[in-house]
C-alpha cells in the first residue's frame, strides 16, 4: 500500500491514486469490527467479542484490542473516503472495502463500467493471531482455539476468518387495528408479492436498483438451455458474467460463516459499538468523537463498557 501511495502523485504511472478506499469514514467502524472479531470471536456466536456472555465482563482491555487499534492506526494514512458518492470510484483505488452495491456499479450505466470483468470480490481477511481467553493474550491460531467453521489455512498457517456482520435485507410492516381488515389484507398481499423470490430477484438484477442480491439462491439460477447458470438473465441486464460469478462466490462464503455476535444486546443499546467507533476515531484523529478523548485506550474503553452493563450483573 505504501508503494501505491508513493506513486499516486505521478500521472505518468497510470496507477490508482489510493491504496485503500472506503465509502465513508463510518465504514472504518465496520473494518475495525472485522479486525477485532477476527481475533476475539473464534467459536461462532457462542462467544462475545466485546463482552464475555457469561460474566458480561468487557473483553477489550487486552493485547487483542491493542493490536486492533494498532492495525487501524497503520491503515489510517491509506484510507480514502467517498462521503458524497453513491459508490467508490475504482479508478482511484487499488483495493476497496465497500458494501455490495459496488458490484451493481460494474455496469455500462455507472462510473465503474471500465472495470467490468476485471475486479475480484471477497469477504474481509483473516487473523493469524487470536485471543486466548484463559490468560487474555494474543497467541497464534491453533486447531483448539480456532475450532469454528471460520478457521482455515492460508499459506499453510491456520487463521481465523473475520466473522461477518452481513445481514439479509429486512422489511417490517405494521398497521394499527384502526385500519379496515380488507385494506390490511390487501397491503399484506401486496408486500408478500413484492418480496416474493421471483419479483425480488428481478429487482436485484435491475441496474436501476442500488441493491445487490443478498441471497445466493437464485443468483446463478440455471435456465434451460443456457451453458452457464444465470448468464442469460444477468447478461440481459447488461452485467458481465465474470463479475456475477465473483460476487456470488464471495456472497456464498459470507453467508455460510457465523455472524458477529450481537454483543450490544446485553446492554440493550448500541452503546458498545459507539464506544468502539469513538475509540477508533480518537485514535486516527477524526472529528467529533462520540465519547471523551480519554476513551481511546483499551483500558478506558473497557471501563466505559463495564459501566454500561453494571446493572445487568448479579
Amino acid at each position: 500500500m505504501r508503494q501505491v501511495n508513493a506513486t499516486a502523485s505521478d500521472p505518468v504511472t497510470g496507477r490508482p491514486r489510493h491504496a485503500l478506499c472506503m465509502l465513508s469514514e463510518n465504514d472504518s467502524g465496520v473494518l475495525f469490527t472485522a479486525v477485532l472479531t477476527s481475533m476475539m470471536q473464534t467459536d461462532g456466536t457462542s462467544q462475545g467479542w466485546l463482552y464475555d456472555p457469561l460474566t458480561l465482563e468487557p473483553l477489550t482491555n487486552n493485547t487483542a484490542m491493542l493490536k486492533a487499534l494498532e492495525i487501524m492506526w497503520e491503515l489510517s494514512p491509506f484510507l480514502r473516503g467517498f462521503d458524497s458518492s453513491y459508490t467508490i470510484d475504482m479508478s482511484q483505488c487499488a483495493i476497496a472495502l465497500a458494501p455490495p452495491n459496488l458490484f451493481k456499479s460494474l455496469h455500462p450505466l455507472y462510473s465503474n463500467a471500465q472495470f467490468m470483468g476485471q475486479l475480484t470480490m471477497s469477504p474481509l481477511p483473516a487473523s493469524t493471531d487470536v485471543l486466548d481467553r484463559s490468560f487474555m493474550q494474543l497467541v497464534p491460531c491453533t486447531a483448539q482455539l480456532c475450532n469454528s467453521q471460520r478457521a482455515t489455512k492460508l499459506g499453510g498457517q491456520l487463521v481465523n476468518l473475520a466473522p461477518t456482520s452481513y445481514r439479509g435485507a429486512a422489511m417490517v410492516l405494521g398497521m394499527t387495528t384502526l385500519v379496515p381488515p380488507k385494506l390490511r389484507t390487501a397491503v399484506y398481499n401486496l408486500m408478500a408479492y413484492i418480496c416474493s423470490p421471483g419479483v425480488s430477484k428481478a429487482w436485484m438484477q435491475s441496474p436501476i436498483s442500488p441493491y445487490a442480491p443478498f441471497r445466493p439462491s437464485g443468483l446463478l439460477a440455471y435456465e434451460h438451455p443456457e451453458p452457464q447458470p444465470g448468464i442469460t438473465s444477468w447478461s440481459r441486464q447488461g452485467y458481465n458474467y465474470t463479475d456475477v460469478v465473483s460476487y456470488s462466490t464471495a456472497l456464498e462464503q459470507v453467508v455460510t460463516m457465523p455472524f458477529v455476535a450481537d454483543d450490544f444486546k446485553v446492554a440493550d443499546s448500541l452503546g458498545s459499538l459507539y464506544y468502539g467507533q469513538s475509540a477508533l476515531f480518537t485514535l486516527i484523529g477524526c472529528k467529533m468523537p462520540l465519547v471523551p478523548r480519554s476513551a481511546g485506550s483499551p483500558a478506558d474503553f473497557a471501563a466505559a463498557m463495564t459501566s454500561m452493563t453494571s446493572g445487568l450483573r448479579a
